[in-house]
């Protein structure tokens, strides 16, 4: 099941890097909420992921990538973060199920998402980790590399 994880992992990071979803309300008005990848992580864990027809999913790990480059990058004044407005998401719910989908900001506390892929299922929370990390890690390299407009307050 590991390998079946990673593959499908790796193949969700490189179509959500490029992926544009078909989802009318995510070509509503671009947002002016720009988030930390930390934020991203802590926001999925307290308040859990709502479908569009209202079914609920509680996140017991998630790891959150900033995506887009400087079309949804911004750093934040004095230079110290940076922030954005598009997500990749990887979560494990409490039924070990793992997912990963593209987040986009709408609010301090407010999010939706889209282009949700099941990718298998991972009972153990320490595995998942384990699994998840380095595509994270290597997904956040390539991002970091495109670049992040300056702050605009």
């Amino acid at each position: 099941m590991k390998a079946g994880i990673l593959i499908a992992a790796v193949t969700a990071a490189l179509l959500l890097g490029s992926a544009s979803s078909s989802n009318a309300q995510t070509r509503s008005v671009r947002t002016t909420w720009y988030w930390t990848p930390g934020l991203c992580k802590s926001s999925l864990v307290k308040y859990g992921m709502q479908f569009t027809d209202n079914r609920v999913f509680h996140v017991a790990n998630a790891f959150c990538v900033g995506s887009g480059g400087v079309k949804t990058c911004e750093w934040s004044s004095g230079h110290r973060y940076r922030l954005y407005d598009r997500f990749v998401a990887f979560v494990r719910s409490y039924d070990g199920v793992v997912r990963s989908f593209v987040l986009h900001p709408t609010a301090k506390d407010g999010y939706r998402a889209d282009t949700f892929k099941v990718l298998g299922r991972e009972s153990d929370s320490t595995r998942f980790n384990t699994l998840v990390r380095p595509i994270a890690t290597a997904l956040a390299r390539i991002e970091q590399q495109k670049g992040c407009a300056p702050y605009s307050p």
